[in-house]
């Protein structure tokens, strides 16, 4: 493990959904929602005051009965910030991706990603760590390996995508992540359908993912998610556990982290303690195993941007 999360006192707010938090939840209700988490968005004018008010409305009444200038028609004004709707689903073609954290069970952590096949990984390492509730304090890589059917231990490594791919062994095939994008790895003959591609992130807990193409999403996809209106490229569209607790051991380590919790008022007390208040992506209000906020995840997926 390359970091260890003992700072006393260290803790994490969770920022409080719109809506009630579900304990788990695979639907995105999302098409009356409005993001809260975007300076970017466009708000109605409020007034701070009576004569603030007074002062919009007769700015209002002025410019309706200003004459226009000779040879330049007066057009409505619109804010620089609000961002104009896709003329296309955005959402239409993208692969749909499964990601599987190995080695976790009641519930297997698991999401579902529509994301573009443009996307570098680089920006599908960005998108995992929002998914799945990283914090992104520990290194990690990609890995496309030989893979056979019912071989569930996986084979020989054929590439790494990593960040600082100078800093490795000679010998081992490691490129920079940055200059592969997902088409280039899913689509390559090479690879397609005779490998497949892992995601581990923190090499002392040792936290494989399984990233497995489920197939593509429809020209519909981004409107029944109501994503159209924000234009957003990466998304999560189902999902199952509550994010893994960093620093916490691995497999084993979790295992035990949540039958600790299962006892209301037993346990290992420092244990509970520690998950609480030092545990850098924590929850002072204890650990619910099934728990997690698609809404949440969708909004933070937002910031990534709507331009590849």
């Amino acid at each position: 493990m390359d970091k260890i999360s003992t700072l006393p006192g260290r803790s994490q707010t969770n920022p409080q959904p719109l809506t009630p938090k579900p304990e788990f939840r695979t639907t995105m209700p999302r098409a009356q929602r409005k993001r809260t988490s975007s300076s970017a968005r466009t708000e109605p004018l409020k007034a701070k005051d009576g004569n603030a008010s007074n002062k919009v409305k007769s700015t209002t009444q002025k410019r309706a009965t200003e004459k226009p200038t000779k040879g330049k028609p007066v057009t409505p004004q619109t804010s620089k910030q609000s961002k104009q709707a896709p003329t296309s689903d955005c959402q239409a073609g993208y692969y749909l991706l499964l990601v599987s954290l190995d080695s976790t069970s009641d519930p297997n952590i698991s999401r579902i990603l529509s994301i573009p096949p443009e996307t570098t990984f680089d920006q599908v390492h960005e998108a995992l760590q929002i998914a799945f509730g990283w914090t992104n304090s520990h290194m990690h890589s990609f890995r496309i390996e030989t893979w056979e059917l019912f071989n569930m231990i996986g084979g020989k490594p054929l590439l790494y995508l990593q960040t600082h791919p100078q800093d490795s062994a000679p010998e081992a095939n490691v490129q920079a992540e940055t200059e592969y994008t997902l088409a280039d790895i899913l689509e390559n003959a090479e690879y397609k359908g005779k490998t497949r591609l892992m995601y581990e992130y923190d090499m002392g807990d040792g936290w494989n993912h399984q990233i497995i193409p489920l197939g593509r999403a429809d020209e519909n996809m981004g409107k029944a998610m109501g994503l159209n209106e924000f234009n957003q490229r990466i998304a999560c569209i189902a999902g199952e556990g509550h994010p893994c607790a960093e620093d916490c051991g691995g497999t084993s380590g979790w295992e035990n982290l949540k039958e600790t919790f299962k006892k209301a008022r037993g346990g290992d007390k420092e244990l509970k303690d520690w998950y609480k208040h030092s545990c850098y992506n924590g929850d002072k209000k204890g650990l619910d195993p099934y728990a997690w906020d698609l809404l949440e995840v969708n909004d933070l997926l937002g910031e990534l941007g709507p331009d590849p």
